[in-house]
């Protein structure tokens, strides 16, 4: 109950134009840049070019090569991650934490 209370489920369509928050970024094994990202809106999808803005207003452009999301405490790959959920997106280089 504590959990639910500190942090609501986000209930964006997911039809919507995507928009999220990328809260951590790190990287692969052989070096790829991974971000983890709480989807508010819309959906991203494995293979899309997505743009994204940080808080100081810096734009940036990066393929996802790969999508994975978390259900029941574990990551699973996915086709994409839709609003309400938090995913793991491979490959956007740039990506920064605040995105």
């Amino acid at each position: 109950d504590g959990i639910t209370g500190l942090l609501p489920a986000a209930t964006g369509d997911p039809e919507a134009p995507a928009r999220g928050t990328v809260f951590k970024v790190d990287r692969t094994a052989n070096g790829e840049r991974t971000a983890y990202v709480r989807m508010v809106r819309g959906t991203v999808h494995a293979r899309e070019v997505v743009r994204f803005r940080g808080p100081d207003g810096q734009e940036g452009e990066g393929r996802i090569s790969a999508v994975s999301v978390f259900e029941n405490g574990r990551e699973v790959p996915a086709p994409a991650v839709r609003a309400g959920r938090i995913g793991r997106l491979k490959g956007p280089a740039g990506i920064r934490i605040g995105d």
